[in-house]
């Protein structure tokens, strides 16, 4: 090993290792449901929520899921963590994304966050990625919101654990401290 810890951080549940998941690539990987291949470390529990401007009519609501078919969704790239989750979600109650008649797909959370703040649709994401931006609100749709893991997944017998351990650990003492982190 290089000594140097990398990570890559996705947002997954219940759903396949992606084809290019190498593990010569990354010690760790985050994802939220594999615990029984892999060894695990709960990273922390996220909620997963409806975006909207915080002057749209959703802003701090309980919607249903007719009310989101009027809109224009604006959905992560195929193949996203965050939207595989929506469209789980999504096919639990019987649809598809392509009950939206308006739809955008953009792969960057910074121009997802712009288009929403902008009023040209709304969105899911999780909590922690629209943290303290005051241009959004948040809104909720049971069963499309939810709290999901988000864990550290690594191979059995390397020191990978101990990594994700220590990372863990410099990232509660960063927060006690005030810091922002810098990954």
């Amino acid at each position: 090993s290089s000594g140097k810890f990398q990570a890559f951080f996705c947002y997954m549940k219940d759903s396949p290792l992606p084809e290019n998941f190498s593990w010569s690539q990354q010690d760790v990987k985050y994802y939220s449901d594999h615990k029984q291949h892999y060894d695990w470390i709960l990273f922390r529990n996220e909620p997963y929520i409806g975006i909207c401007a915080k002057n749209h009519p959703f802003a701090g609501r309980e919607v249903n899921v007719e009310e989101l078919l009027a809109e224009r969704i604006i959905l992560r790239e195929k193949g996203s963590g965050t939207r595989k989750i929506f469209e789980r979600e999504l096919e639990n109650i019987g649809f598809t994304t392509d009950a939206f008649q308006k739809q955008i797909c953009i792969s960057s959370f910074e121009i997802i966050k712009s288009l929403v703040s902008d009023g040209y649709g709304i969105s899911f994401l999780y909590q922690a990625v629209v943290k303290d931006n005051e241009n959004l609100a948040q809104f909720i749709c049971p069963p499309l919101t939810g709290v999901h893991e988000f864990n550290a997944v690594f191979l059995k017998g390397t020191d990978a654990g101990s990594m994700v351990k220590k990372f863990m650990t410099n990232d509660t003492e960063r927060k006690r401290k005030g810091n922002k982190c810098d990954i």
